[in-house]
This record gives C-alpha cells, sequence and structure tokens, in this order.
C-alpha cells in the first residue's frame, strides 16, 4: 500500500535540519530575484521621472517619485528579512554556539 501513499520519509534529525536549511536558502533567493526585480523597477522609474520633468509635467512626476520612495522602503524591507533569516540558517547550522 505504500504506492497509494508514497514512500515513508526517514525523519531524523539530520533530514529534517537539511530539508529546513533548503528551504531556508530557496527563500532567501526569492527575495533576491524579488529584490532585484525592485531595483529594475526602480531604475526604470527614475528614467521616467527625468522625462517627465523634462517635458514640464511636474504632478506626474512627483507621483512617480513618490512610487520610488515606496519601493525603496520594500527594498530595506526585503534586506531584512533575508538578513533575518540568513541569521536563522546560521543558527541551525551551529546549533552548539551560544551568543
Amino acid at each position: 500500500m505504500w504506492f497509494l501513499f508514497g514512500k515513508k520519509k526517514n525523519n531524523t534529525s539530520a533530514v529534517i535540519l537539511q530539508e529546513k536549511q533548503a528551504q531556508i536558502d530557496n527563500s532567501i533567493k526569492e527575495l533576491e530575484k524579488e529584490r532585484q526585480s525592485l531595483q529594475d523597477t526602480e531604475k526604470k522609474l527614475i528614467e521616467n521621472i527625468k522625462r517627465r520633468a523634462e517635458e514640464g509635467q511636474m504632478g506626474t512626476a512627483k507621483n512617480m517619485a513618490r512610487e520610488v520612495v515606496r519601493i525603496r522602503q520594500q527594498i530595506k524591507k526585503y534586506d531584512k528579512v533575508e538578513s533575518k533569516l540568513q541569521d536563522v540558517l546560521l543558527r541551525i547550522q551551529n546549533p552548539n554556539d551560544k551568543e
């Protein structure tokens, strides 16, 4: 009957530890990708702001500048989360070390 439900996993602490480390690594990679896409969006917005300012469309430029500020705040949040995940990963790898 194992073929219906899959094989029983070997749930030793080492296996669980490796799985959790892999999950954290994947989360960190996803955050890096999202942060990079936000940085690309920020660059495009800055270029558009300059173009709109040269054309004299100050209202549109101000709105885009507000969006740039929001993006920068989001990037900072991603950086904080990423550093916390890396801290957790280090604590998992070195469980015997105490602060």
